[in-house]
Parts: structure tokens; C-alpha cells; sequence
């Protein structure tokens, strides 16, 4: 097994991980959080619930005047810049 993979190896494991646990439907892509904040009282350091305003990507720009508001129980964020082949970023 190579030490690295290839972008379409990572792209199918990620894929099949978000189809195994029925993810998909909490994943926003080309998405930025621009604001989180605790929501009530919460139990240990870092527990939720939280309040989340996020807004779209639309090509290479932010739409602030496209930003929502959600209530979670949990986050995950993943911050990356993904390259095409041809060195252009998504």
C-alpha cells in the first residue's frame, strides 16, 4: 500500500465513510462558519449546544448576505484547500 494516496483514493474512502454512518445530510461543503457561540449554560469545557451562523462560498467569494443561523448539539469543522491537477484551488 503506498504511503500516500491519490486524491481519487481519499475522495472514495471519504465517500463510503459518509454513506457507512448516513452522514451526508450534515455535511455543508463550500460553506464558512463565521461565528459560533455557546448556547445556554453548558456542561464541561467545550460542550454544546452551540449557535452557528455560516455563509456559502459562491466561486471564490464569501456571500454574507446569504448567512444562516443553526442550532447544534455538536460540531465538526474541517478547515483544507483541496487542488485540482491542474494547481487551480477548489
Amino acid at each position: 500500500m503506498p504511503s500516500l494516496l491519490r486524491a481519487p483514493q481519499v475522495q472514495a474512502f471519504l465517500e463510503a465513510f459518509a454513506d457507512e454512518f448516513d452522514l451526508r445530510r450534515h455535511i455543508r461543503l463550500r460553506t464558512r462558519v463565521s461565528r459560533v457561540d455557546p448556547l445556554g449554560p453548558s456542561g464541561a469545557a467545550g460542550t454544546g449546544p452551540w449557535a452557528v451562523t455560516v455563509n456559502p462560498l459562491i466561486g471564490h467569494s464569501l456571500a454574507r448576505a446569504h448567512s444562516t443561523s443553526l442550532n447544534s448539539d455538536s460540531l465538526c469543522a474541517i478547515n483544507s484547500r483541496c487542488f485540482t491537477a491542474t494547481g487551480h484551488s477548489l
